[in-house]
């Protein structure tokens, strides 16, 4: 398991990699060992901007597939045309987060499986997949119309509204507006709510930098923050030792996945 190295690899393909995700997507269209090939071929002369070319897992796994030349055992895993619009594999999808917040809820707070009970907005097609998945580990896990259960509304305005911040603050930044003076509401918005919900309790996706990015703002635009330091010179720094600890924190949390399992099953 190198979750570390996952993270880095993604953020490097998220920033840096477009050029082979439309390679992908074409393989998707149409998967032919040629194809896959050629995709092979750029992924090892790729221009990475963060992760050194030696031991990248990403080259050397590419390197390998193009030694061996045994394309069709790969071919036939790639996801065709249009899946990601199927229910089948948003589901999955769905499913690893629900996972991912029942063991988080049992790591942190020791809590075994009865003594959990999640309520969950009822969507069609949802509700089959994940309770047949989950009936295993003897979770107590309910689907309920948001439009009668009021916290179930108060969650999802929450997450909205997080996430119209979230937007927001990462849009500013890409177009270097940061320390604008029409930027500095929404960012002091988005540090109070950082403050308010913790850190610990808002699950983050790729990449890493946009979470360095949003507790450098959660630092710096706070009410006791001088507003005069707001700046490149002292933004760098701060982002730095943040973005270190994100990947101090992960490595840390390394659970190899049969641990994970056993958890689950507590």
């Amino acid at each position: 398991m190198f979750p570390a190295q996952f993270y880095m690899l993604a953020a490097e393909l998220y920033f840096y990699g477009e050029d082979l995700l439309l390679e992908y997507c074409e393989i998707a269209k149409n998967p032919t060992a040629e194809l896959f090939e050629k995709l092979l071929k750029k992924i090892t002369h790729h221009n990475y901007k963060e992760i050194p070319p030696n031991n990248n897992p990403l080259i050397m796994l590419a390197d390998k597939i193009l030694a061996d030349k045994d394309y069709d055992c790969w071919i036939k895993d790639i996801l065709s045309y249009g899946s990601y619009e199927n229910p089948n594999y948003v589901n999955v999808i769905n499913l690893n987060c629900l996972s991912e917040l029942i063991l988080s809820l049992k790591w942190r707070n020791n809590l075994s499986n009865s003594t959990i009970k999640i309520h969950h907005d009822r969507i069609d097609g949802y509700d089959k997949a994940f309770t047949s998945e989950l009936n295993d580990f003897d979770i107590d896990l309910d689907f309920v119309d948001s439009k009668k259960e009021e916290l179930i509304q108060i969650a999802d305005n929450a997450v909205s509204i997080f996430a119209k911040c979230v937007n927001e603050v990462m849009l500013r930044f890409e177009e270097k507006r940061e320390w604008d003076t029409n930027s500095r509401w929404i960012m002091e918005q988005y540090a109070k709510i950082l403050t308010k919900v913790s850190i610990t309790n808002i699950k983050f996706v790729i990449p890493p930098q946009n979470w360095a990015v949003s507790l450098c703002v959660q630092e710096m635009f706070n009410k006791n923050y001088p507003i005069e330091k707001r700046k490149n010179l002292f933004f760098n720094p701060i982002y730095l030792r943040n973005l270190n600890l994100i990947f101090d924190d992960i490595i840390s949390k390394n659970f190899d996945f049969r641990l994970m399992l056993d958890l689950l099953k507590k």
